[in-house]
């Protein structure tokens, strides 16, 4: 995730069918494996692909209450003990992993409201921490019950904004 450009749903205006098949794309360019897919996908698919910056409709995770005691640092991960995060219906987990992460998790965990999650927390290191709510119907994500968990349990919270975010845009090519 760090480093490049995360292609969640949230994060990708699309205006054009894509294909169902499956493809495969092998690469052994050391720089601009990137854009060559871009070009591959373009000539095969007639496709026009680049990213911009959009106005569009996030939710702004930051730190609502300071030292909150279930929010813990923990120990850098270690080859023989790797940082793990886990989610399912009303259950995070993380153990070792920094806030930066929990923000890409959040978003995916509610990927079918299409909206991106933004770390605005400030904190860095790693942090251990387990936070559970009710989730009633899990084909239905409750943002409101998850956000008031992770008030009460982490004092963190999820606030909608809108602000600029890079968007990957694929539309028919011209």
């Amino acid at each position: 995730l760090r480093g490049g450009f995360t292609y969640f749903r949230t994060r990708t205006v699309l205006d054009a069918s894509l294909p169902r098949d499956r493809y495969d794309f092998i690469s052994n360019l050391e720089q601009g494996a990137s854009n060559a897919l871009q070009r591959a996908i373009s000539e095969k698919f007639g496709l026009a692909i680049w990213r911009e910056t959009r106005e569009t409709n996030v939710l702004v995770l930051s730190v609502r209450t300071a030292n909150a005691t279930r929010l813990k640092p923990a120990a850098k991960p270690t080859a023989t003990q790797p940082g793990h995060a886990s989610f399912d219906n009303g259950h995070f987990s993380f153990i070792g992993c920094p806030i930066e992460d929990l923000a890409f998790d959040i978003e995916a965990y509610l990927g079918d409201q299409g909206v991106p999650v933004i770390d605005r927390t400030g904190l860095t290191g790693v942090f251990t921490f387990d936070v559970k709510w009710d989730e009633p119907d899990p084909k239905h994500r409750n943002f409101e019950l998850l956000n008031q968990a992770f008030n009460d349990q982490l004092g963190l919270e999820l606030t909608p904004k809108i602000q600029p975010v890079e968007m990957l845009v694929i539309e028919k090519a011209r």
